[in-house]
């Protein structure tokens, strides 16, 4: 899973991201309020997915705060220091939602089955995961942890 993620990550990496100059053109907000179970995910962060083409070397995503609202943003891999632009270009995206901790640490990722739409407009979206979900709060077991049977002291991303 974790190949499938960085996978995923390097998908977006792989071609022009569509600009002017030193600001991104095309970009509207998009935040929400992330929810689990009926209540706000303390943590975390998203993955926007671009179904459509054309948006590669671009990263979409979010960081979700302990109230569990988060703010979307953009950023260009030519950009050094790493610039973050707010909001998405319009379009549909899949989701990815990650808990908070060590992003190494794979199953625990989420992927959303529904699909966002970003209008051009101010977008208010509220993101519902799935109940159970993964990692921690499901008691998937965390190859991390001395104390879980998954532990494994040989794993590669130490």
């Amino acid at each position: 899973m974790r190949r499938l993620f960085l996978g995923l990550t390097a998908l977006f990496l792989c071609s022009g991201c569509q600009d002017s100059g030193p600001t991104l053109s095309g970009l509207y907000p998009v935040n929400g309020k992330v929810i689990q179970n009926g209540k706000p995910v303390t943590g975390g962060g998203l993955l926007f997915v671009a179904e459509e083409g054309g948006r590669g070397g671009c990263i979409f995503d979010a960081s979700v705060n302990p109230d569990g609202t988060y703010e979307a943003r953009t950023s260009r891999l030519k950009d050094t220091p790493v610039i973050f632009y707010p909001g998405l270009p319009k379009g549909k995206y899949k989701l990815i939602y990650h808990p908070g901790g060590n992003g190494a640490v794979t199953g625990t990722q989420i992927e959303s089955k529904v699909r966002l739409t970003v209008e051009e407009t101010r977008n208010q979206i509220e993101i519902e995961l799935p109940d159970g979900g993964a990692g921690e709060k499901t008691g998937v077991p965390r190859d991390d942890d001395p104390n879980s049977p998954a532990f494994d002291p040989n794993r590669d991303d130490k």
